[in-house]
């Protein structure tokens, strides 16, 4: 296709959406009534999910369509050099002749800049001073000017940014965005959203909101949604009023969930046992990123829709019936634009195919498909189940550095192979889910479930042919987190102050050492059991 005939590319996502909120998947809430209108005739994926639950590890594997563990975008604030991101997808369509624009409205977790692949960033400046805002932000002259034209020269880090929230106008972002974004020829543009993320309030969030109207209520979230619901809306109409939209292929999308303490926000509920176990799991049914046995975190929005006439498909209100991930976008994308080859080595599965057939059937076949999830540092939720931020400061803190070079925040890199560890992973599919959770540094309780019924039993080997699907994510798991897995256990509340010891020694003893590595047949041949 010659370039100047290339559709637009344009990547629209929500932070923080639940899934049950969508009409399309039968929320009835009217908390997103612009983005269910959009996506009304839109192609949709009804199981889509994320690699990594929390914004900068789903966002690197849309860019790249590889997965956390190949390029090392493992954690928020991972250093730029131990992120293995090029080729991005931005990379492959400025090679291709488009130009690439990145914009979001907050950024201290999800440091994404022109180094992966993009012409323009429209986003507020990264750097640490977005951590620590509230001094200036909180002085009267302040609050007045942060909103002006004067207030980009004045206070950069606070001016359009979502991160301060307290001073953040939606319509000061939007205003930046209308002013510097073009589209003078083939067009990538992500815009990503942050409203629904917590704290969920804005400086224009009237007091009082926060009354619930039953127990499942959260009104905050609602007010949080509801403005990146209209920030949205304001977003698709300055696209069509700029022409971006004769001729494009859109992809809605969201990079996490957010999990609430809801009835169903988990497969089991905090301090559940099943069979097997000596001791109650731990489930972190709150936030992102948070546990492996909580779907609504890590199961995610992914729709597609095409405007004009050179777009390679055209969608249909369709359902589409396969399991996908965020991993898929990028080569659907490209192989939609007939880019051939696979210039990103993508570990995802075009969608390509499908979204090109008049019907809905499937074009894969055999077994359905093993996908990877993984969490990220605990945030620690308070007693109404938001997020205790003085707790979770004090508890983290010691993790992070400040790059003397770049202003930039970032994990320590000798801490790194403790956050590793740290880490709960899962393979599964839509029936069946295999946990491994970190049972001190040094082993791990491998726990597979039956997603729907919420059953489960504790493995202490690679289980035999009762279990086919369960020797499947074994393996599977087992080669996605080569070398990270440690040999099963089993382990009672009496082994509780052992593990926690154990770790404090691992914490103690971080001088950048790697901490040795499990070999393969730890894992597949039951060591510990």
């Amino acid at each position: 296709m010659p370039i100047a005939r290339r559709p637009n590319v344009i990547l629209l996502g929500i932070d923080s959406l639940r899934l049950d909120q969508l009409k399309r998947f039968g929320g009835t809430s009217g908390n997103t009534t612009h983005i269910d209108r959009f996506i009304e005739q839109a192609d949709v994926v009804r199981d889509a999910s994320t690699p990594m639950a929390r914004t900068f590890g789903s966002w690197v594997a849309i860019l790249t369509g590889r997965s956390p563990p190949t390029t090392g975008a493992r954690n928020n604030l991972t250093p730029r050099d131990a992120v293995a991101a090029n080729p991005t997808l931005a990379d492959v369509l400025r090679k291709s002749g488009y130009r690439t624009i990145y914009s979001t409205d907050e950024v201290r977790f999800a440091n994404i800049d022109q180094s992966y692949g993009f012409d323009k960033v429209v986003t507020p400046p990264i750097g640490a001073s977005d951590f620590i805002l509230g001094t200036y932000n909180e002085l009267p002259l302040a609050s007045v000017v942060i909103n002006t034209r004067l207030g980009q020269l004045l206070f950069p880090f606070s001016y359009g940014n979502r991160g301060a929230a307290q001073v953040f106008e939606p319509k000061t972002y939007l205003a930046r965005l209308d002013r510097e974004l073009e589209f003078d020829g083939p067009t990538f543009l992500i815009v990503h959203l942050t409203a629904a993320h917590w704290p969920y309030y804005t400086a224009e969030t009237p007091f009082g909101v926060s009354v619930k109207k039953h127990p499942d209520d959260r009104p905050m979230y609602r007010v949080g949604l509801r403005t990146a619901d209209s920030m949205f809306d304001q977003v698709v109409s300055m696209l069509r009023r700029k022409g971006a939209l004769e001729n494009s292929i859109v992809v809605v999308l969201s990079d996490h969930g957010e999990a609430m303490t809801l009835p169903n926000d988990a497969i089991v509920k905090n301090g559940a046992f099943v069979e097997g176990l000596g001791a109650p799991l731990k489930v972190l049914d709150v936030g992102h990123g948070q546990s492996v046995l909580s779907p609504t975190q890590y199961k995610v929005l992914l729709a597609f829709k095409s405007f004009g006439h050179e777009s390679d498909f055209s969608a249909a209100s369709r359902d589409l019936p396969v399991t996908a991930t965020v991993e898929d976008i990028a080569p659907t994308l490209l192989e939609l634009l007939r880019i051939p080859g696979d210039p990103l080595n993508s570990n995802g599965r075009s969608l390509a195919q499908l979204l090109r057939s008049p019907n809905s059937t499937s074009t894969y076949s055999g077994p359905e498909r093993i996908r990877f999830t993984e969490t990220d540092l605990s945030v620690i939720p308070d007693v109404n189940g938001e997020v205790d931020e003085v707790g979770t400061a004090k508890a983290n803190s010691k993790f992070f550095g400040i790059d003397p070079a770049t202003s930039r925040m970032h994990i320590r890199e000798r801490m790194i192979p403790l956050v590793r560890a740290y880490k709960e992973r899962a393979a599964f599919t839509s029936q069946h889910l295999l946990a491994a959770m970190p049972a001190g540094p040094d082993a791990h309780q491998y726990v597979y479930f039956d997603v729907a019924t919420g059953n489960g039993k504790l493995l202490l080997a690679r289980p035999g042919p009762e279990l086919p699907d369960g020797q499947r994510l074994w393996d599977a798991m087992a080669m996605h987190f080569a070398g990270e897995l440690r040999p099963p256990t089993r382990t009672t509340m009496n082994d509780w102050p052992a593990i926690g010891e154990a770790w404090r020694d691992y914490f103690i003893n971080r001088k950048g050492k790697d901490s040795p590595s499990v070999a393969p047949s730890a894992v597949d041949g039951g060591a510990g059991s």
